[in-house]
């Protein structure tokens, strides 16, 4: 359930090809949480975080010293969050204008514009969130920045937003603290971002904000696989595709890695969706959103794209095995029923490899020789 509990907007001018501000307007009051249009326009944006058009990439501050002052000032609310007031939350919104215009003045090709800056929660969990919104597409703000007519946005595109799970947030600070042993690999996410169009207009968002990528490579590579099993595995129109989307989005992934180049969910859904028959086109779009939700969501957090990280494919793509006298490795494809290149017949225990290749069969021949 959406509730909100805060919101502003303020607004810088600033034309691209230029590092000069033209104008910062922070308002010195809150707006109406109570008003349908501010209602509408954050739970409208919230809603869309992670959908199709809107995947996000997700982690958390950075720690390099760069990271501005917006996270230490998250910091400060989350501390006090049950007893945080309007003035404190204001200054908050006031301190993230000045980092987005510091770090927009750096930055050329950047442009101004709107900034919501927003409190709100879902199911009782509290978040934060800062978007930069365009007077366009149904959008309408009065001379006092307060939106109007909302019910006609078409938010179908967001170019620069941070989501930020407050609870999560003071999780993962409270177990930094007490500087608990964690295993490689254990989600330290507290927040999403959106930062798209060109790298350098729009990467400013992102960085005066502080945020950097948090989920490993590894376990983007490991759940882009098992995940796009699952959700074919779930459903009984298409459980009997699972195998094929699975093996589909492993030889995806297997190009990306020997290109050198990033895995991206779009491509991952488009390639599971093509182990679907002929029948099912007229239901692509469906299970392609579906399939990306799923993906890209609070749950699972597949980013919108990452390296392909090479131990964890090979993790699902081989079997791998070793004996005091022997050692085994093969693709997982090649297992199957007598015949096929690897058979394991179960009953006697015993692993039968055919297709052998002439280079090896002559090494064990000449051996075999050499013992005579």
């Amino acid at each position: 359930m959406f509730s909100l509990e805060y919101a502003v907007i303020h607004s810088f001018s600033k034309e691209s090809q230029t590092t000069t501000i033209e104008s910062v307007t922070k308002k010195p009051n809150l707006l109406d949480a109570s008003m349908d249009s501010v209602v509408s326009l954050v739970s409208s944006l919230t809603g869309l975080l992670g959908k199709k058009g809107n995947n996000v990439v997700w982690g958390q501050f950075a720690s390099d010293g760069r990271q501005g002052h917006f996270p230490e000032e998250v910091e400060q609310i989350t501390d006090s969050l049950d007893d945080l007031g309007a003035d404190q939350f204001l200054q908050l919104s006031h301190l993230t204008v000045d980092e987005l215009v510091r770090q927009a003045r750096d930055e050329p090709l950047s442009t101004g514009g709107h900034v919501l800056v927003s409190l709100y929660r879902q199911n009782t969990t509290p978040f934060l969130l800062v978007a930069s919104i365009k007077q366009r597409d149904g959008l309408r703000l009065n001379s006092d920045l307060v939106p109007i007519g909302v019910s006609e946005i078409d938010l179908s595109k967001i170019h620069q937003a941070a989501n930020i799970n407050l609870q999560r947030f003071l999780e993962v600070k409270q177990a930094n603290e007490e500087d608990q042993e964690q295993p490689e690999g254990v989600d330290k996410t507290y927040l999403s971002f959106i930062s798209k169009g060109d790298k350098a207009a729009s990467g400013y968002f992102v960085i005066a904000l502080g945020c950097t990528k948090g989920i490993a490579s590894a376990r983007a590579t490991r759940n882009s696989i098992d995940l796009v099993y699952n959700f074919f595995k779930s459903d009984a129109d298409f459980r009997d595709f699972r195998q094929r989307a699975k093996e589909n989005v492993i030889t995806y992934l297997q190009s990306q890695l020997h290109d050198d180049e990033p895995a991206k969910l779009h491509d991952i859904c488009s390639c599971a969706l093509q182990a679907l028959p002929a029948n099912f086109v007229n239901r692509n779009d469906e299970i392609y959103n579906s399939l990306n939700d799923f993906l890209n969501g609070d749950v699972h957090q597949v980013p919108d794209e990452f390296k392909v990280n090479t131990t964890a494919l090979n993790e699902r793509v081989r079997i791998k095995g070793k004996a005091s006298r022997w050692d085994v490795q093969f693709d997982k494809n090649a297992l199957g029923g007598p015949g096929a290149d690897v058979w394991f017949d179960e009953a006697n225990r015993k692993l039968v490899l055919s297709n052998v290749p002439d280079q090896l069969v002559r090494k064990i021949m000449k051996e075999q020789r050499d013992r005579e």
